[in-house]
């Protein structure tokens, strides 16, 4: 698994919060074959105070992405285990410098996920 920090698309709050606030943060993980584009849709149908990232699942799985390789046909225990943990590192992570890189309010972060997102 490439170790290298998760990829994030983001877009900041359509709506500006209230002087001296800061938006909440809605973190979007999308489901396997997909991308960071897959829910942004939704978000955009969700309260405009939200900044919104989504973010890209670290393994390749044509055509899009994922978050840990098997499915519910089988897969080797502990290997899966394995790359869930991993990638929950990541999304851990991220969610440790997301506040203060984006300018959001860390008490206020949200995660939606789809399939493996989820």
């Amino acid at each position: 698994m490439d170790t290298s920090e998760l990829y994030c698309l983001h877009r900041p709050a359509a709506k500006a919060p209230a002087a001296g606030a800061k938006s909440p943060l809605l973190v979007l993980l999308h489901g396997v074959g997909a991308d960071e584009e897959d829910l942004l849709e939704v978000a955009g149908l969700l309260d405009s105070r939200f900044a919104v990232c989504s973010l890209r699942g670290p393994i390749r799985k044509p055509p899009g992405y994922g978050w840990f390789n098997g499915m519910s046909v089988a897969p080797e225990k502990e290997s899966l285990e394995t790359l869930i943990a991993q990638s929950s590192d990541k999304i851990l992570d991220f969610l440790s410098i997301a506040a203060e890189k984006y300018g959001t309010d860390g008490a206020q972060t949200y995660l939606l996920g789809f399939s493996q997102g989820a």
